[in-house]
């Protein structure tokens, strides 16, 4: 029963912290639209590194293409 409770308490943290991520990315989403690519890195950057496959598409872009920064392939 305690690895039950466990593995609900972790599905319900994890659940609880979509909203937060869903309005980070699409607030670092309209910054990259705008152009604002400094803030679109520091919104989209954590999510990137956390795993969000999307983020990590506009983080690379901006590497690649030296949007705000210095183009940089590795980190690409």
């Amino acid at each position: 029963m305690t690895m039950f409770r466990f593995a609900s308490a972790l599905l319900f943290a994890a659940a609880a912290s979509l909203p937060a991520w869903a309005d980070a990315f699409d607030d670092g989403v309209a910054a990259y639209r705008t152009e604002s690519y400094e803030k679109a890195l520091v919104l989209l950057m954590p999510l990137a590194e956390g795993g969000h496959i999307q983020a990590q598409l506009f983080v690379g872009d901006i590497y690649k293409e030296g949007k705000g920064v210095a183009e940089d392939p590795a980190v690409a």
